[in-house]
């Protein structure tokens, strides 16, 4: 999605993720889904790695929305 948000349309067809199951990194190690986050509300995504410098400096943001 490129310009100003006022500008920008957004349909379910360019914003739909396909639905993936992760365990948790927790003791119990729960399966959980995209779609069960989903349920739940807005779900933020972010791919990033320890060797990419952009990466770690936005961890700080990150975590305050956290």
């Amino acid at each position: 999605m490129l310009g100003p948000p006022d500008t920008a349309r957004v349909t379910e067809e360019t914003t739909a993720a396909p639905d993936f199951q992760l365990k948790t990194v927790d003791l119990e190690g729960k399966a959980i889904s995209l779609t069960d986050l989903l349920r739940k509300g807005p779900v933020l995504l972010d791919f990033w790695a320890l060797w990419c410098k952009p990466c770690l400096k936005e961890l700080p943001e990150l975590d305050k929305l956290q």
